[in-house]
């Protein structure tokens, strides 16, 4: 995890352990989740750039399951 100023940088490896960041994303993936309502990555590999911003605040574990399903969607449309 890199840190720039209050922000803090994870990498995929982090992504895809602490946030529901799609499982397809490629190693060089970085970014920022939000708590329970936004996040943002770049995969690189797939010149990919996404920002996620959903309504409301449902807790952690709903959160993870929206955001799961909507990326495994973006990653099956980019390789189809």
């Amino acid at each position: 995890m890199v840190v720039l100023g209050s922000l803090s940088i994870a990498s995929a490896t982090a992504l895809q352990s602490r946030t529901a960041t799609a499982q397809q994303a490629s190693p060089t993936t970085f970014g920022h989740g939000g708590k329970e309502s936004s996040t943002g990555f770049v995969d690189p590999d797939k010149n990919l750039v996404v920002s996620l911003i959903f309504n409301g605040m449902p807790g952690e574990p709903k959160h993870d399951r929206r955001q799961k399903r909507v990326l495994a969607a973006l990653y099956e449309a980019l390789e189809s």
